[in-house]
């Protein structure tokens, strides 16, 4: 079943992000992420990565596109109402700050 939140969000184009071809170099100063990427329901300054976008229990990472430097393409997943959605590895700077969310049961109090 198709996540109700990627139903409502638009997919990220990956063309505004920077291309680059040395990933050694980049293990050293940033950390890889690969999810789904989806347009920021109200900052264009930021981008969402869906882990599992199928998966109604799917967590997301946020983070700010200034600390993107790299993103490709890995393959494409069919939904199951026919449409396709890009998996992606983005490369995230170390030590900037990005939101993981993810669902959970609430049982009891904090």
């Amino acid at each position: 079943m198709t996540s109700k939140f990627l139903r409502k969000l638009e997919t990220f184009e990956l063309s505004r992000l920077p291309k680059s071809n040395n990933k050694q170099k980049l293990n050293d100063t940033h950390v890889a992420f690969a999810g789904a990427p989806v347009r920021h329901p109200s900052d264009d300054n930021k981008v969402i990565l869906l882990n599992h976008p199928s998966d109604e229990n799917s967590y997301y990472y946020e983070f700010d596109l200034r600390d993107v430097v790299f993103a490709e393409e890995v393959n494409n997943t069919v939904l199951d109402n026919g449409g396709t959605i890009v998996i992606a590895t983005l490369w995230v700077k170390k030590q900037s700050v990005g939101i993981k969310c993810y669902p959970f049961a609430v049982e009891t109090g904090a």
